[in-house]
This record gives structure tokens, C-alpha cells and sequence, in this order.
């Protein structure tokens, strides 16, 4: 359940930063529309949060490959309403086909965040919105603009 909420958090985020990018109208209540994707978003977040711990466990690299490769697996349940094991096949496929441009941006990403966060964490309000909404812009380049997030709401 804890996955799943954690899940619901992200795919409310998720939802308002692909409205921005598609330039759709969001409202406050779009953070919440993650619950309408609870189950698969739990699943995919059990999956995921599973499928890190044994390759951390394993000797770390495989946990940080599967925390990389499966970096689309949410935003493919919200924006293309995928089932959860088609999200994280297809969130791999994208990433193994083109894991170098998808780790420098992660790198990039963690690097803004980090300067953000170096300003008493006061930076974060600012390098945190600009990452989510880099992040679908990013997304949308790899996996091409479905624009299916005015049509979960």
C-alpha cells in the first residue's frame, strides 16, 4: 500500500508536468488523479521497488540498471493508461535502446537537484519543478508526444 501511495503521489506530478508540457489546463485536483491508476500504479511501484532491492542486493549495478531502465515505467501507466508489466517492458525497451542519452540526463538532472538542494533545501522549490517538467519533456522525446494526459482526467 505504501508503494502505492508513493506511486500516487508521483503520477499526480506526473499528470500536472504532462498537462504543462502538452499545454492542457491543469487544476489543483489533477494532483490527485493518480488514484484513479491506484492499482496498477501500486503494482508498478512494487515491482519496481522489488526489482531495485535484488540488484542492489546482487551487487549494486543491476539496482541501479533497473532503477534507470524502468525511469518511464509510472509515466507510461498515466500518460498511455498501460498495464503494469507492459509500462515497465516498454519503459525498458526506450531506456536499453538509448541508455546513454537517458543517464546523462538522469545524471544532469541529480546534479541540478543536488545544487538545489545545497541551498538549504530552499533551492529545491525551484530545480524540483523545473526537473519534473524537463523530465516529460525528455519523456516525450523518447517515447514521442501521446498527449494522453487531458484524457485520464
Amino acid at each position: 500500500i505504501v508503494a502505492g501511495l508513493t506511486m500516487v503521489n508521483v503520477a499526480g506530478l506526473t499528470m500536472v508536468n504532462l498537462r504543462i508540457v502538452n499545454g492542457a489546463p491543469f487544476e489543483f485536483s489533477n494532483f490527485f488523479d493518480g488514484f484513479k491508476r491506484f492499482v496498477p500504479l501500486m503494482i508498478v511501484g512494487l515491482i519496481v521497488s522489488l526489482g531495485i532491492i535484488l540488484g542492489m542486493v546482487l551487487l549494486i549495478l543491476p539496482g541501479i540498471y533497473f532503477a534507470i531502465a524502468t525511469t518511464f515505467a509510472v509515466t507510461l501507466v498515466i500518460d498511455r493508461g498501460e498495464e503494469p508489466m507492459a509500462a515497465i517492458k516498454g519503459s525498458m525497451k526506450v531506456v536499453n535502446a538509448n541508455f546513454l542519452k537517458v543517464l546523462l540526463f538522469m545524471l544532469v538532472i541529480g546534479v541540478f537537484n543536488f545544487i538545489g538542494l545545497l541551498a538549504c533545501g530552499v533551492g529545491m522549490l525551484i530545480t524540483a519543478p523545473v526537473s519534473g517538467v524537463a523530465t516529460i519533456i525528455f519523456y516525450n522525446k523518447m517515447l514521442g508526444i501521446a498527449g494522453g494526459a487531458e484524457n485520464i482526467a
